[in-house]
């Protein structure tokens, strides 16, 4: 799947297992969230944010944004986004072995 990235405060949980049971992946994904920071605009409250193959193809208010009549709605009313946002900070690779010099 290609990347994409959602901070989502308060329900990573909610959305990984709504995502993952989505019947169809191959559908649009439709979050509506009680707020969406863009990266190109003020925040938006009651956001709409549309996922199709792995890329956004629509940000908007509730009622305002279309939506694909047959994705899969993921109603998520605390929920904050912020599509873009990648978290660079890792700690993949720091381990120690016992009797290797320099750990």
């Amino acid at each position: 799947m290609r990347s994409l990235h959602l901070l989502l405060a308060l329900s990573i949980p909610i959305v990984q297992s709504s995502w993952t049971r989505a019947a169809d992946p191959a559908k649009p994904q439709v979050f509506n969230v009680g707020r969406l920071h863009p990266a190109s605009s003020p925040p938006i409250d009651k956001a709409v944010l549309v996922v199709q193959d792995g890329k956004i193809i629509a940000v908007g208010k509730q009622g305002e944004t279309p939506t694909p009549a047959d994705a899969v709605i993921h109603n998520l009313p605390e929920a904050v986004i912020i599509p873009g946002l990648v978290d660079s900070h890792s700690h993949i690779g720091l381990w120690s072995r016992p009797g290797v010099p320099g750990n």
